[in-house]
């Protein structure tokens, strides 16, 4: 049998390793909790780009070179209820909606459209791939971008 003393030693030097190891411990969790945190940073910015894509209206070159000589004054964008592109599926730099009403006219509908921010818009488009159409469905439009209009907000002047 080992000698107290030995044992006193043997078990100290047990000791200091639990520590050791429980020092390495709480580090691993410290490291493993920022990279969680960065992780969970870059979802939510990957998250809010394609919610942006989804919901923002692009913003063509025009309307950045239209920004540029405008002296900081409002602009209105117009577009005609005929001059969208309607999808069931998502449509890069279109925004989403849900249908409100849906008005058949032979070949063609209107689809009154409730934007997330609460307003309604009209749009006029053929049935055709659309058959799937109801109140209640998200659907994506996009502006045709050589269609877009552009107004003074101030004097309702057309700019374009």
């Amino acid at each position: 049998m080992e000698n107290p003393e030995e044992i006193r030693s043997e078990l100290e030097d047990i000791k200091e390793k639990i520590r050791s190891i429980k020092i390495m411990i709480l580090s691993l969790e410290h490291k493993i909790e920022k990279i969680e945190k960065q992780l969970a940073r870059e979802e939510s910015q990957r998250k809010i780009q394609q919610y942006k894509k989804l919901v923002a209206p692009p913003i063509s070159e025009l309307a950045e070179k239209l920004l540029e000589h405008v002296d900081g004054e409002e602009l209105l964008i117009g577009v005609r209820p005929e001059d969208f592109r309607v999808s069931l599926q998502p449509l890069p730099e279109g925004f989403i909606g849900e249908i409100y009403v849906l008005e058949p006219l032979g070949k063609d509908i209107i689809i009154n459209v409730k934007l997330d921010r609460g307003n309604v818009i009209k749009v006029i488009t053929s049935k055709i791939g659309l058959e799937e159409l109801d109140t209640g469905k998200r659907i994506w439009l996009k502006p045709v971008e050589n269609r877009i209009h552009f107004f003074n907000k101030k004097t309702g002047e057309a700019i374009i």
